[in-house]
């Protein structure tokens, strides 16, 4: 693990880490997102974006810079000592203390609760270093694994957008769960 700059333990062998070389970390991504498309790109339509190294390079370079500059924060899930997926922090406001919350893992290691795990650390980050007072998840209508990430994980179901997004050429619908600072407070103390 090297090529991070931060690790955070989430669990045994599960880690949250930031990328800290950019060429090294964009070929492993890479590599995992062009051996998983379909499985990502079912519900992401960054991934029909993502056609090479480059492309890779180019969004890990300005996610950096975006961190730089306290607009977004990208994480990497390495589980078992493998780069299995990203989660992030993007449409970050530290005026409202606002955020979202986005994340895709590898078909491989789905169903083991990586993503539920990595949510909950994310959301420890968010709330107890970034200031957050709410962080936001949406989840497409028929993706049936994250709206159950976001239930499983404290979101309260918020309301239905309509629309509020095109992706392979059609609108699709979106769930949007919140999270607010008092209630993240409550679930820590039960």
């Amino acid at each position: 693990m090297e090529q991070f700059r931060f690790n955070l333990k989430v669990a045994e062998d599960l880690y949250l880490a930031m990328p800290m070389y950019v060429d090294k970390v964009a070929e492993k991504l890479f590599e995992v997102l062009n051996s998983d498309r379909e499985h990502i790109g079912k519900y992401l339509d960054f991934v029909e974006k993502t056609q090479t190294i480059e492309d890779e390079r180019a969004f890990i370079a300005s996610q950096l810079n975006d961190q730089a500059a306290g607009k977004s924060y990208l994480y990497l899930i390495i589980y078992q000592g493998d780069l299995v997926g990203t989660i992030n922090y993007h449409f970050v406001n530290h005026q409202h203390g606002r955020a979202e919350i986005g994340y895709w893992l590898h078909s491989a290691y789905t169903g083991k609760g990586l993503v539920s795990r990595c949510v909950k650390a994310m959301l420890t980050i968010g709330f107890e270093s970034l200031g957050f007072n709410r962080i936001d998840l949406y989840a497409d209508v028929e993706n049936v694994p994250s709206n159950a990430v976001a239930t499983r994980t404290g979101f309260k179901f918020n309301a239905l957008q309509p629309a509020q997004v095109k992706m392979h050429g059609q609108f699709r619908d979106m769930n949007q769960y919140i999270m607010l600072k008092s209630d993240y407070e409550v679930s820590k103390e039960n």
